[in-house]
């Protein structure tokens, strides 16, 4: 329940600013800026659920309002329209990108740990 009441408080500028690094801000701004400022069927928790999602889908790639409009599709056509929805939503497909990943590292023939392990061993070389 925090994160739900997190989303539905919080205002895009502070979301961008905690997931993104500062250059990539100023480059999404104003698009991100654009989408929120559209009239849209769902509440701001939403939208900041589908920015959320967006940042995460995306990486460390830059995003614009398209793109932000097509995750809106999505979750349009999941039929989300509650904040807690959006949460599990994005849990769900968080959740099955990792598996995915994970399955592909095993039939790469890399152990799960290696990840983390090669993470380590560059901070203790470091």
């Amino acid at each position: 329940m925090i994160k739900a009441q997190m989303l539905k408080e919080i205002d895009y500028q502070t979301i961008l600013k905690l997931m993104l690094p500062l250059d990539a801000v100023h480059q999404v701004e104003h698009d991100v800026e654009t989408f929120f400022n559209r009239k849209h069927k769902v509440s701001k928790g939403v939208l900041n659920a589908i920015l959320v999602r967006s940042i995460m889908a995306t990486g460390d790639k830059l995003f614009n309002e398209v793109y932000l409009r097509k995750v809106a599709e999505t979750f349009q056509a999941e039929k989300i329209k509650t904040v807690v929805s959006a949460i599990e939503y994005i849990e769900r497909i968080h959740n099955q990108e990792k598996s995915l990943q994970n399955k592909q590292r095993a039939s790469a023939g890399e152990p799960d740990w290696m990840k983390d392990y090669m993470k380590d061993l560059g901070t203790l070389q470091g």
